[in-house]
């Protein structure tokens, strides 16, 4: 009888400590969206207008992958120290890309932890070059 107390008692205290990590750990829950960039293009094509935001390297702004026309780039390496040059854009939707969408992430994270409304277009710029690839040879 003490034993199955015991084991009872045990497994209670690992389910409530499990919830309370669970509640503790905000960083596990994303606090930013995800767009394709078939959405984005048709967000773009109806006349939206976020912020584009590179967070790739200058090489790669202007490299062989090109970037979307208005794009700001401030790196994803220098997203913190340089946050401030984005306050007029607070109210409004930033959408981040990088090359694959791996710094992106990051840099909506970072984005979304100073209160801004942060959105990862997934794949970054090689998935939008080979969408455009795509609709070209469509036409």
């Amino acid at each position: 009888m003490k034993r199955r107390l015991v084991i009872a008692i045990g497994v209670a205290s690992l389910l409530v400590a499990c919830t309370v990590q669970t509640e503790q750990t905000p960083s596990s829950i994303r606090a930013y969206n995800n767009i394709s960039v078939v959405d984005l293009k048709t967000q773009l094509d109806a006349g939206e207008k976020p912020l584009l935001l590179d967070v790739r390297t200058e090489r790669e702004f202007t490299g062989a992958l090109g970037h979307l026309g208005g794009a700001v780039l401030i790196p994803v390496q220098e997203l913190e120290a340089r946050i401030g040059e984005l306050k007029s854009h607070k109210a409004g939707r930033i959408m981040v890309y990088c090359r694959s969408g791996n710094r992106s992430k990051t840099a909506a994270d970072i984005l979304a932890k100073h209160g801004f409304r942060a959105t990862n277009v997934v794949g970054g710029m090689k998935a939008w070059n080979t969408m455009m690839t795509a609709d070209n040879k469509k036409k």
